[in-house]
Order: structure tokens, then sequence, then C-alpha cells
């Protein structure tokens, strides 16, 4: 007669075997999808007044939409940008550098004003002041802003970088509409006469809160919307 012999491996075997084939199953199939995230970026912009003249100065600087939004993609290819939430301005300094044939002893600035370039109106963000003309001296806007003069750049900055941007990357960052930003300079030389000879900087900074569709496994459970993230 034939002996029949059946091994039975324990339970625990087969509990780790059931276990390695659902994982291998899972990973095996596992898919990239986008979740949304709320998160803030923090940038700089600067803008340059090269001043040459014996009279009265007006320049007039330009920051680009365009460019702040490309700080702020950088990089990140795994990213796709709903939107630009808010802009914050945190910070604005004055760097004078003295150049050569000057002979004033400071550059009266009358004032500082700011426009979207599709809106007519300016509005003054900073008072009267004298800068003395020297090598590396650093003014903190903030002291001398007028008042209301900082709301004031968040509300032009969030005019023209604010908004829906669904899909945005740097790919398709040529076909956002140009939307900028223009803050004009006036003053004068002290004393009356001379030539004043400077490079003037106005040196921003600002954060940007942002809501931003970011790469996840397709099994993630953690923070984040997936229903806006339908391209």
């Amino acid at each position: 007669m034939t002996k029949i012999s059946i091994r039975f491996y324990g339970y625990k075997t087969l509990i780790v075997s059931g276990l390695l084939i659902i994982y291998l199953l899972v990973t095996g199939c596992e898919e990239e999808s986008y979740h949304t995230f709320d998160r803030s970026f923090t940038g700089q912009q600067t803008l340059v007044y090269a001043i040459n003249a014996t009279g009265n100065t007006d320049l007039t600087g330009v920051i680009s939409n365009r460019d702040v939004l490309k700080s702020l993609l950088g990089d990140a290819s795994d990213r796709k940008y709903r939107s630009i939430d808010k802009i914050s301005i945190k910070s604005m300094q004055i760097a004078v550098d003295k150049t050569a044939n000057n002979t004033a002893d400071s550059f009266r600035l009358l004032s500082i004003t700011v426009k979207g370039l599709q809106a007519p109106v300016e509005n003054e963000i900073a008072s009267a002041t004298n800068l003395s003309i020297g090598q590396g001296h650093v003014y903190a806007a903030n002291l001398w802003l007028a008042t209301g003069g900082v709301g004031k750049v968040n509300e032009v900055f969030n005019e023209s970088l604010t908004g829906e941007t669904k899909s945005l990357d740097l790919g398709s960052l040529g076909s956002v509409l140009p939307r900028n930003i223009a803050i004009r300079l006036r003053g004068t030389n002290v004393p009356s006469g001379s030539r004043a000879s400077l490079t003037l900087k106005l040196i921003i900074d600002y954060t940007i809160e942002y809501t931003v569709c970011e790469k996840v496994p397709d099994l993630y459970f953690g923070p984040g919307d997936e229903r806006e993230c339908n391209f």
C-alpha cells in the first residue's frame, strides 16, 4: 500500500507569504497621481536705477510677473501650479553706491510710486528723504514708507500676480498674460546744480502663498486634495 504524506505549514508562514504576495501586487501596480497642497515661497526682486544728472531725476523700473513666477517655479518639474493666492511684501531696502564723477553730497528722494502697467493710478509708497551718497550705504525703506505704502505695493503685486494659473509650469510660462509692476522714482541733487552719479537699488523681499499639485503615490492617504488636480 502506498503511503501518502501531507505536510502542513505553520499558519505564520502562510500569513507572511500572503502579505508578501499582496505587497508585490500593490507595488507592481502602483501609479502616481497629483494632490493639492498649500505652500509658500520667499523671493526677492531688485530694481536698479542708474542716476547721472545735474538736475531732477525721473526713472521707472519694471518688475515682470513672469520673472516672479519663474523664480517660484524653479526646477520643480514634478509640480503643477494651480493658483497664486497671495503676495506679501516683507521688507524694502534702498542701497546707494557712488559712481565716478559724482559731486553731490546727497540725493533727495522726492517720491517712489507704484502701479500696475494696466492701471492708470500711481500710488505713493515713500515720502521725501535725503540719501547720503556713499559706497554701500543701505537704507531700510520700511522706516520712511508713506502711510499704507507697503499695503499699496501689496495691492499692486496681488493685482498683477495672483489668480488662476491652472497647470502652470516652466514650459507654459510664456503663455502667461504679461501683467507688470512699474515703480517710479523721482529725486533731485543736494546741493542744487551738483552732479549726482550713483547706482540706486530698490530691494524688495516678498512671500508668495500658492496652491500646487504635487505627485504622490496612488495609495497616498496624507493631506491634500486630489479632485482639483484633474488637468
